[in-house]
Parts: structure tokens; sequence; C-alpha cells
């Protein structure tokens, strides 16, 4: 966990898995598109698609499962979305009090997600977190999602910092693969990070978002 040189300036989040506990939602809602396309269980090497995006996952999904296109899966998996995401999203562990602790320590945040404006906009009402990002990087912002760092290139232009300057908080691979290509400081936040060797390259790692507090603020952006 090697300390930046220089205090940071601002601070990115990644939404999905990282702010709300999205991951369930989507594997039951996957698990549901496919048995409306006549697959009734995911099979044993099931693609992860968690993190990759919506074309780029449900394209993983067609090829693995041999269905006709991505839109076909899309079609079927939206409505099983729609239907598990209004009754079991949930922030993850220590989310809210690690936005509003850095708001309190007047840390410029960005939010930077592969889902679409609409997405972002409904999550962000029904916590109260409209009023804490000074940004937003959505799948509409850019012309390449994570792994490519134009996400977070993007999202400290909009902050005004070099990306050197900004901390990113990221729970995949991919996330991190960004972040590294840009230049931003990652923290990995995942409980089982040490198991995964994928992302072993992180600035630093915690178990949850609950995990960090004060010091950690006080020791990253000077504050």
């Amino acid at each position: 966990m090697a300390p930046p040189q220089k205090a940071l300036k601002a601070a990115c989040f990644d939404l999905d898995g990282t702010l709300i506990d999205t991951g369930p939602l989507h594997t039951e809602a996957e698990r549901l598109a496919l048995a409306s396309l006549g697959i009734p269980e995911p099979a044993p090497d099931h693609p992860v698609t968690f993190g990759a995006g919506v074309m780029p996952g449900m394209q993983m999904l067609a090829d693995h499962y041999g269905l006709p296109s991505a839109q076909h899966v899309l079609d079927a998996y939206l409505p099983a979305w729609a239907s598990v995401f209004k009754s079991g999203l949930v922030p993850m562990p220590g989310a809210d009090e690690v936005l509003r602790l850095l708001q309190a320590a007047a840390v410029p945040l960005a939010l930077v997600t592969s889902g679409e404006s609409e997405y972002v906009d409904t999550v962000l009402a029904r916590f109260g977190w409209n009023s804490l990002f000074t940004h937003r990087v959505t799948l509409e912002s850019v012309k390449r999602l994570k792994p490519d760092p134009e996400p977070y290139l993007l999202a400290a232009q909009l902050l005004g910092v070099e990306p050197r300057s900004c901390a990113g908080f990221e729970d995949s691979a991919s996330g991190l693969e960004a972040l590294r290509a840009a230049g931003a400081y990652s923290i990995i936040v995942r409980p089982d990070h040490a198991d995964r060797d994928e992302l072993a390259g992180a600035d630093m790692a915690i178990s949850g978002l609950d995990r960090f507090g004060e010091p950690d603020v006080a020791r990253l952006f000077g504050r």
C-alpha cells in the first residue's frame, strides 16, 4: 500500500460493485434472462460479464451460449434487471459514510461508470448522492469504456486536476487497468482482493469502504 508521493486532490468512484452491491442482482438478472431464452441454468464456465459494460457483457453471453445477438440477450435481460433492481438494490457497507467524509474534507468527487446516465440518475437519487459528485462520467460520455483509460482521463479533466492527483476506487480488474493506464492512484475495494492475482497491482487495497476512514483521508489527501 504505497502512499502517493504528493497529496491527492480529488477522488473518483466506480459505481457497480464499489458503491452499490449490484453484483448479486446482475447475476440473478442474467440467470432469469437466460432461462427466458431456453437456457435453464448458467453453464459452469459462465463468462464474467460484471464490470464489462452493458453491450460487451451481452455479447459475451450471446457468444458463449450461441444466441443470435447481443441485442437479443439484452431484450431478455432488461426486464429481468428491472425486476431485481427495484427490490434488491443496497449500498455497499461504508459507501455513504466515505462519500460524506470526503465531501466534508472538501475533496472533489467524480463518478466514473460504464452505466447509462439514466441508470446513474436513478441510483444517485435513491441514496441521496446527487449533490456529492461534482462530475459524472457515464456510458454516453466516452468512446471507449474501461479497461481503456479514457473514462478516468476525462474525469480528471473535468475535475481540473492531473490524473496522478486523483484517487480511483474500483472493485474490478478492468477498472484497475483503466486507473493504472490513466496514471491515477488506484484503490481496490473488495473482500477477496488478496486472493485475486489480477488485482495485485493496486496502490492500495481494502476489504470494504467501511475500512476507509479519517486517517486514510489525512494520509492520502492531506486533509
